[in-house]
């Protein structure tokens, strides 16, 4: 048994071996054309494939693709975790635990301060993951357009955005850079990022054919996974606009935590909505990324002055000082106020439910964590991995 990185000459085997498994335990899928923007047949990308390799055949992978996300003024180094899987053959034979240690060991190593991966949340918890995070999920329907919007035409059209249509691409990416929270993405990776997990993007015009925003769709229009309206755009509008072009029934519309105006407009017109979890996540810094997170929500939110301090078994004590909307959080070694594994630690300050409904607060700490936490970590589907 060999543990290996996997090169440019492995790709056609890597990823035949990925539809396999995949698509044995799920529904039929196709990675190169599900994630283009991570497999691709380079050294660059393919290298971060870590593979057991037995007999020369490829008998297990995990997939450690790292990216710079941008939060507010900080640049935390993640790591996205994809691909995992084993040969239905060679189940329990430890594939799984030997990559994803080795992975752990090459993220330490990189110095990454947070790390992503979808799956069964038990089964990552062994490895230091949590279910938390936030998205908002709206389910809307074409009875919820009619009467919201009863006697108005839709103000705008859409047209899919091409390879080549830089004009749109360009609109496109200067919006999805203008959010608080996202991964840096060169220009040239920014069509193959639209196309992640089998969506298209769409560019919204008014009828005057000026860029009004953009949105990515999977197939037959019932699932919308970024919608991002134009400054002076209405997110509701936009909506109304594709149901009705789309002739769709129902769409579910997945917007960022901070997407505050387009939570405030799809609120008002949706059938249901809720906040759902965004999938595992293991914390290796903590003080950086609730630093950052925390800077984030202080800015456009009045966060009550005082100073928190907590311990995160096997990690340390977080201590956390806001005045006057100025934060700083950093490990320092005073006493705790309150001690939290660092699963529960994950849920109270990354989860989408108030604190209460996670851990035990203590009454004199119960103001101040109920108006800090939870903080806007989210990953939109296009990012995943």
């Amino acid at each position: 048994m060999e543990l290996i990185r996997l090169s440019a000459c492995d790709y056609e085997d890597a990823t035949d071996f990925l539809n396999m498994v995949f698509s044995t335990a799920h529904c039929p899928m196709e990675f190169r054309s599900m994630i283009p923007l991570i497999y691709q047949p380079t050294e660059e990308k393919m290298r971060c494939n870590f593979a057991v390799r037995e007999n020369g055949k490829i008998r297990a992978i995990v997939g450690l693709f790292p990216a710079e996300m941008q939060v507010g003024d900080t640049v935390l180094k993640l790591g996205g975790i994809g691909g995992v899987s084993s040969h239905p053959n060679d189940r329990g034979r430890g594939w799984m635990k030997a990559l994803m240690n080795r992975v752990d060991e090459e993220m330490l190593t990189d110095g990454t301060d947070l790390s992503w991966l979808g799956g069964l949340r038990q089964r990552y918890q062994y490895y230091g993951y949590e279910k938390t995070g936030i998205l908002l999920s709206y389910e809307i329907s074409d009875t919820n357009i009619r009467h919201h919007f009863a006697g108005q035409e839709p103000p705008l059209h859409f047209v899919p955005i091409g390879e080549h249509d830089q004009n749109y691409l360009t609109a496109a990416r200067a919006l999805h850079d203008a959010q608080p929270l996202y991964c840096h993405r060169a220009p040239e990776e920014f069509y193959l990022y639209c196309l992640s997990e089998n969506t298209i993007p769409y560019a919204a015009l008014t009828a005057e054919g000026q860029f009004a925003g953009y949105l990515c769709a999977r197939a037959k229009s019932r699932s919308i996974t970024e919608c991002f309206p134009a400054e002076g755009v209405d997110a509701g509008e936009m909506i109304h606009s594709w149901i009705t072009e789309q002739h769709a029934k129902e769409v579910t519309v997945l917007l960022a935590p901070w997407q505050k105006a387009a939570a405030r407009s799809l609120a008002a017109i949706a059938e249901n909505w809720s906040p759902i979890d965004n999938d595992n996540w293991k914390i290796y810094h903590w003080d950086r990324v609730v630093g950052a997170l925390l800077r984030i929500k202080a800015w456009d939110t009045v966060l009550p002055n005082g100073t928190l301090s907590i311990g995160i078994q096997g990690y340390g004590t977080l201590e956390i000082c806001i005045e006057n909307g100025t934060v700083r959080c950093e490990m320092t070694d005073a006493e705790p106020q309150i001690n939290w594994d660092s699963f529960t630690a994950m849920r109270v300050l990354f989860g989408h439910a108030p604190a209460i409904y996670s851990a035990e607060i203590p009454e004199e700490l119960q103001h101040t964590v109920h108006a800090w936490f939870p903080l806007p970590l989210s990953w939109l589907v296009q990012n995943h991995v």
